[in-house]
Parts: C-alpha cells; structure tokens; sequence
C-alpha cells in the first residue's frame, strides 16, 4: 500500500443476487454511478465470502477454511493450543421422498437458551464415555472441541441450506466414524422432549447438527489492517487473531468516515445487505445512505481509493481520478448484475 494514503475495502457479500431477488427494478443511484467509473478487477480465489475474507487477513488459499476455531475465538476470547474445533450448528432436516433437505431453524424460530441448554446436556451425557463435548456460544453456533483432528473434509453451512444433504456429507478418511455420529444424533434429537414440545408448538424441529469448519487455529497473520469494521463472527474472529482494532458495523458511515481521516492505513468493513427489514428498502439503505457518503468522500479526497467487493470473483476499484472521468456515464446497477454476477440459488437466499 501506498504510504500516507487511506484505502477502504468495503465487503457487501452477495449483493447483486439479494437485489436481483427483492426487485430487479429497484434503483440504486450511487452504484449507477460508481460501478461505470470503476477499474473491475478479477479476483484470483474464491466467491464465497469467507474465503475472500481468508485472503484478504493475507492468509494463504485453501479449500477447507478453519472456520471453528477463528469463531470460537470471536465468541470465547481465546482458544486451547493444539485443539481442534468444529462446528456443530443446529438444524432442520425434512424428508421429501429419497431426500433429505436442510433448513437453518435460526433463521425462523431459534432454539431458546432453555431448549439448547437441555439438548446440549443430553448430548453431553450421551457423549461423555467418548469424551466428546458440545458448546454453544449462540443459538446458531454450537462447537466441539477435539484432541485430535479427524481426516475429514466437511461442507459450510451455508452452502447446504435448502439442499439434499447427500451430496455434501463428511468425506475423508474418517468419515465412516462421523457419519455414524450423525446419525446417532440424529436418533437422540428425534425423540428429544424439546422437539416434541416443537412439534405441538408448529415449529420446525431442531433433529440434526451440521458438521463443519473443522481445524486447528493457525499463527496470526502479517498485519494489515489499521481497523475492522465488522457483525460477521468469523471476520471478528481474524481481526482478533490479527490482533487488529474492531468494531460493530455503526448505525453511521460517518463515523467511520471521520475515523478514517484521522489516520491512515487499510480500513476493512463488512456490511450486510439483508436485515430484519424488507431487502429493497435494505438495499436502497445501503445505497443511499452508506455508498453515497463514502462516493463523496472519495470525490472530495478524504479516502484515497475504495476496493469494493460482492464476493463475486470481481473488484470495483474507485479512486478520485476516476470520479472525474465524466465520459462514463450513469448505467443501471442491473447492468453489472447480468454482465458480472452469478445470482445465488434460492437456497441461499432464503
């Protein structure tokens, strides 16, 4: 990086494909005119944002990121040496026909803190005589520590939601041995009093866990990063191990704003671009009240450049320079979509 100068690389996960699917007509008049004057870029790795988040913490490229222990560290504060940890996230398996779809309870009705408590005591008892023990952090991010690491390869979460799990089980090695876990689980959680009480209540049951994220946590990386803004767990979890400033995502650019002109460096923020409210309002939130801010800072020299990410292989890079190259003109954010971006599986939207 360039000395004396203010880079922000501002990460919206998946942005197009959320726009696309809340109102492909929707206007977003920042990125109109931020996307035709910027440099785009190919990214050499991944699309999926945790292994663009993985690079950008100046780790090197792997398939299997360790997730479970970077969260766990972010949800803890600190983490055993020579452990190993996987995620064990709670979830909703539905028969349909010869298949078994996967659906994230978190998203709709979260076990309670009373419910995880109970299933996570009889997982425990069960578990015991094979010293394996559960953790919850949250109601969505459950663990397992491990003395030793299994040869097994697992699949995010995230990528299995709405889908048959059968093509994304543990392989490996030791996947037979995994399976078979699974599967009692699967038996202990099917009877579970919490679920019957789910069942009478019409909620969608809590009758497996998703394996995942397996590892051990790695050295810290060489430092880059001067502040983190950030909600996502295991961002925080690489700004810690990073030993780098970090933050919630403000309610405000501004403050981020004003943080960034008072030193530079490398600034990382990681918006979201679905929340509790409706994903077109969200969206034009983001466009008006975030990029626009950020758009005239750039404009007016107070941010030397913005690398901005849709985890989509692609990078939009904007500089002041570039604002002034007044023959690009406006063109719709639709544009890019169809051009630059894949939309997401609905599974992965919903």
């Amino acid at each position: 990086m360039t000395p004396n100068v203010t880079t922000l690389h501002l990460i919206i996960p998946d942005f197009f494909a959320y726009a696309v699917r809340s109102d492909s007509s929707l206007r977003l008049d920042t990125l109109a005119t931020w996307l035709p004057k910027s440099l785009i870029t190919p990214l050499p790795y991944s699309a999926t944002a945790n292994q663009l988040f993985w690079q950008l913490f100046n780790f090197p490229i792997e398939t299997h990121l360790p997730v479970a222990p970077i969260t766990y560290l972010h949800d803890y504060g600190t983490v055993q040496k020579d452990t190993t940890y996987l995620r064990a996230d709670p979830v909703y398996l539905q028969a349909d026909r010869d298949k078994l779809i996967l659906f994230d309870v978190f998203s709709t009705h979260p076990p309670s803190t009373t419910e995880t408590d109970a299933l996570l005591n009889s997982l425990n008892t069960f578990y015991q005589p094979d010293g394996l023990q559960f953790y919850a952090a949250t109601p969505n991010r459950w663990y397992i520590r491990l003395t030793q690491t299994p040869a097994l390869n697992t699949t995010p979460l995230l990528d299995v939601i709405g889908r048959d799990i059968q093509a994304f089980m543990p392989t490996g090695t030791d996947k037979r041995q995994w399976c078979a876990i699974l599967n009692e689980i699967q038996m202990l959680l099917h009877q579970h009093l919490v679920n019957q009480s789910r069942t009478e209540q019409r909620q969608p049951l809590i009758n497996s866990l998703w394996f995942w994220g397996l590892g051990k946590l790695p050295p810290p990386p060489a430092p880059r990063w001067q502040y983190v803004w950030s909600n996502d767990p295991f961002v925080r979890g690489l700004a810690t191990l990073s030993t780098v400033s970090q933050a919630d995502v403000p309610n405000s650019i501004q403050s981020c704003i004003q943080q960034m002109t008072q030193q530079t460096g490398e600034y990382l923020l990681n918006l979201t671009p679905t929340q509790e409210t409706d994903g077109s309002t969200r969206l034009t939130q983001i466009d008006k009240e975030w990029l626009l801010p950020l758009y005239q800072a750039v404009k007016q020299g107070k941010i030397q450049q913005i690398h901005l990410y849709f985890c989509d292989e692609r990078v939009f890079s904007l500089n002041r320079q570039q604002i002034k190259h007044w023959w690009k003109w406006r063109k719709p954010w639709q544009t890019y979509a169809q051009t630059h971006f894949a939309q997401l599986p609905v599974s992965r939207l919903d």
